[in-house]
């Protein structure tokens, strides 16, 4: 099969193994994209050895941001933010865990023409990627950005700067649609 355009999928959830706690969504949109776009899905790593369990016809790239045994901060249901709320010790490895993904981001955009990140951290270290080599980004945000941008100062941020910086924004609902437009309602759609 011959594709047509080659897109990065960023994203902190995404299913390796057969049961997966999170990110079946994810997989499912990537699955069922048309024929003409090639996704390279790029993801953390999990804590499980063999963790790959992937069945597609695409390339997946984990990252590994910490040792085996640290590598639980993305893999639980409820993805980081419940992660950390669970054990707040966890946030001494966010640095590792975005380093990491911004360097295999950079890697692995260089050979795609558009970065579509899911939710706002990653769309943060994808829009500073397409910034510097030139490429397209869409964000996609889902119930958890919206939802924790309500209380949370650096979410709202997060927010800000993907409306600012992405070449489209997208999110999941109709209802999420009008809170966007109604609280960044000056900023690029």
């Amino acid at each position: 099969m011959e594709y047509s355009i080659k897109v990065l999928i960023l994203t902190t959830s995404f299913p390796t193994i057969k049961k997966p706690l999170n990110g079946v969504f994810v997989k499912k949109y990537v699955d069922n994209l048309p024929k003409s776009i090639e996704p390279v899905v790029l993801a953390p790593a999990s804590n499980i050895d063999n963790d790959c369990d992937i069945d597609a016809d695409y390339q997946y790239y984990g990252y590994r941001y910490a040792p085996r045994a640290l590598r639980i901060l993305a893999q639980s249901a409820g993805g980081i933010p419940n992660a950390i709320k669970t054990n707040p010790a966890l946030i001494i490895i966010v640095p590792m865990f975005l380093s990491v993904m911004f360097i295999k981001t950079i890697l692995l955009a260089r050979r795609v023409k558009v970065i579509h990140a899911n939710w706002s951290i990653n769309g943060v270290v994808g829009c500073v990627v397409g910034k510097l080599l030139n490429k397209p980004v869409i964000t996609t945000f889902r119930g958890a950005d919206l939802n924790s941008a309500a209380t949370s100062k650096f979410m709202r941020a997060l927010i800000k700067i993907c409306m600012a910086m992405s070449e489209f924004v997208t999110v999941v609902s109709m209802d999420m649609k009008a809170k966007l437009l109604s609280e960044y309602p000056k900023k690029k759609r």
